[in-house]
């Protein structure tokens, strides 16, 4: 990982004016989204905190999935909630509110307006893109925490041929494949993925509970396999195409709380089956050095059967629920440049459509629950004592959403030394109706050859998802949207050659912020506030060792009218640190630590504020080529100390996992 703005300010500064040339080919990074000149990155990328992560710090970390590559960046904080699948928030945000991109598009579920990060493979990633709070408001609604976007290999990033396989304990296995080729003007990338576990152990010093006993947690397995192609085209010199699909089959287990909360609502869940998949198509055209348009039209859908069952035997269902997500859209640019300026005008056009039928099982006299329809009987009756059968209970949800959006965004680089961006955007759902409006201005400054001060605000607006507004009781269709105001101030400074730091000072207003209340009902919360500081400081003063130290506070208040008696929301750690350690060992060894303490938060049951223990983490990571050319190995133990810990009240997290991998590039 590598903190991009001062890096990027201090080359830009030693370049100097040559960085103000006319368009280059990152015209034809479509993937990007935001357009930059020249050689230089945009001013708006220098004027917010954003951080890189490149495939070979995947590599060196070990990371399998997108989720444990995004666990090293300061005020990003990755746990694992009910679902039994990792959320990824965002300086006191939730999931829900970052915005995820493959290449540019939006990856979030139309249903809910979350993601799974552990359905992306890290070895399909080239570079994962993290930008902070204030964002460009040309990757559209819904980014208010900020955005991730994933550049995933192309044929021309890629090895012709390349393989991976990997087996650990718990069952734990991955693979990896794939074939590449290029020419002059246009390459193939094709890739298979799979990975699963048949359950994950906890730790040693775990104490049984109602629910769970210990050793291999109850319901935690789980599979997936991917398949992912991409295609580009060079056509002439100023016309480039591209086209990505992918298909992924998954199923999961849910794990149960363990029962030891006063209000701990105990379920038997199960993701049984999940089909997604997508294509996109994107093109970039240049009529001239100052004059440019690109865009890209995609589809993404995702089938899903999640059922839940009478009890751990996961053999009686309680409920099934089959659905269907969709999401369409386009995004087209149209960019003027000249010199140090770049006018970029946005149309943003998405459609989201959700489909379920939910099947409540039917219940006999005797206790028994089945799916099946009244009438069918099913082996004589479950024991006398009269009582027919029931009729299942059927519900069918069928919605969907179109928002639209144009944005205008000014970017002028003078010389190197500074630069800004001013935004203004216009977004409509055609459920509201009502116009909303969002807004930014960001800036930076070089205070000398080697510190940057950089500064920021930004309105942005996010709209509910088709489940606040129609699924299920707590649903509620008098939401309003949410609207966001950010403001960040950031200095950083390249010491020398070896060391760097940086810190960035936020604050965070929410107005209808969106969440279920004691009723369980989703209701607009009239201001939540998320302030704080990230740290960062990276030395490579020794060539055999690269030092990585992060630290984030966080203050995040209700600050409403009605607060429910909450004075610190809840799932939202006050303090984190984080230490990444990279050693260069003698026979071209590396040996990679990563350890990170999360401190002070807290949970919510019925009786009021449960305190989440501390707790700290360290995983590892060992590497090295092996003796026929292109072939290594690797070894990543996670939770290397074995902790116990929680980040989420009455749900225990892994225990100690490794897995040993070979790999092979031609």
């Amino acid at each position: 990982m590598r903190f991009t703005t001062v890096a990027s300010a201090i080359a830009l500064v030693c370049s100097g004016p040559a960085m103000a040339t006319a368009q280059s080919d990152s015209v034809f990074d479509v993937q990007e989204v935001i357009v930059v000149t020249g050689d230089a990155p945009a001013p708006q990328q220098l004027a917010t905190t954003s951080y890189s992560i490149s495939k070979e710090d995947l590599q060196q970390q070990g990371a399998l999935t997108l989720d444990q590559a995004l666990t090293k960046i300061p005020g990003v904080y990755v746990r694992t909630g009910g679902a039994g699948r990792p959320l990824i928030d965002i300086r006191g945000f939730k999931t829900r509110h970052v915005l995820l991109l493959v290449n540019g598009v939006p990856a979030n579920s139309s249903y809910d307006g979350q993601f799974d990060a552990s359905l992306i493979p890290a070895s399909r990633i080239e570079e994962i893109q993290v930008s902070m709070g204030p964002s460009s408001l040309l990757y559209g609604t819904g980014g208010n925490a900020g955005v991730i976007n994933v550049i995933t290999r192309t044929g021309v990033d890629a090895s012709s041929v390349s393989a991976e396989v990997g087996a650990g304990n718990d069952g734990r296995w991955a693979a990896n494949a794939s074939v590449a080729g290029a020419t002059d003007t246009r390459n193939l990338l094709l890739s298979y993925s799979g990975s699963g576990q048949d359950g994950f152990n906890l730790a040693d010093d775990f104490t049984p509970g109602p629910e769970e006993n210990g050793g291999q947690r109850n319901n935690s397995d789980n599979r997936s396999d991917s398949l992912y192609g991409n295609a580009e085209w060079q056509w002439g010199d100023d016309t480039r195409m591209s086209l990505t699909g992918e298909y992924e089959q998954a199923e999961w287990g849910k794990p149960s709380r363990v029962g030891n909360l006063a209000d701990s609502k105990i379920k038997y869940e199960r993701v049984d089956d999940l089909k997604k998949g997508g294509m996109q198509f994107s093109v970039a055209h240049r009529f001239n050095s100052h004059n440019s348009v690109r865009g890209f039209a995609y589809y993404n859908r995702q089938d899903k059967i999640e059922n839940q069952y009478t009890d751990a035997d996961f053999d009686a269902y309680k409920q099934q629920s089959d659905s269907t997500a969709t999401n369409q859209g386009f995004n087209g640019q149209w960019i003027l440049s000249n010199q140090q300026h770049v006018l970029t005008t946005a149309v943003i056009l998405e459609n989201q459509q959700y489909d379920a039928t939910v099947i409540k099982a039917a219940s006999s006299g005797g206790g028994n629950k089945s799916l099946a329809r009244a009438g069918g009987g099913g082996g004589g009756g479950g024991g006398g004592g009269g009582g027919g059968v029931s009729a299942p209970s059927i519900s069918h949800l069928d919605e969907s959403q179109n928002l639209y959006t144009v944005v205008t965004e000014y970017q002028w680089l003078a010389n190197g030394d500074y630069g800004t961006t001013l935004s203004a955007g216009w977004h409509r759902s055609d459920i509201e109706e009502k116009n909303r409006y969002s807004a930014l201005a960001s800036g930076f400054y070089m205070l000398g050859s080697n510190t940057q001060l950089h500064a920021s605000a930004a309105r942005k607006i996010r709209f509910p998802t088709l489940r606040n507004l129609y699924e299920g009781s707590g649903a509620n269709a008098e939401l309003e949207p949410e609207t966001t105001e950010h403001f960040e101030l950031g200095l950083e400074q390249q010491f020398n050659a070896a060391n760097s730091w940086m810190v960035s000072a936020y604050h965070s207003d929410v107005d209808n912020y969106i969440e279920k209340d004691s009723n369980d009902v989703y209701r607009n919360y009239a201001e939540y506030r998320f302030r704080g500081i990230d740290l960062g400081w990276s030395n490579r003063s020794l060539d055999a060792l690269d030092l990585d130290l992060t630290y984030s506070y966080l203050d995040a208040e209700n600050r409403g009218e009605d607060d429910q008696n909450r004075d610190q929301l809840q799932n939202r750690p006050t303090h984190t640190v984080k230490l990444s350690l990279l050693t260069r060992l003698p026979w071209e060894m590396t040996a990679r630590l990563d350890a990170q303490r999360v401190m002070d938060q807290v949970y919510y049951d019925a009786n009021g504020p449960v305190e989440i223990e501390d707790y700290s983490l360290v995983d590892l990571s060992l590497g090295q080529p092996l003796p026929w050319q292109g072939t290594s190995w690797q070894l990543t133990v996670t939770n290397l100390l074995d902790e116990y810990y929680e980040q989420s009240e009455d749900l225990p997290a892994a225990g100690r996992q490794w897995m040993l991998s070979l790999r092979a590039e031609f």
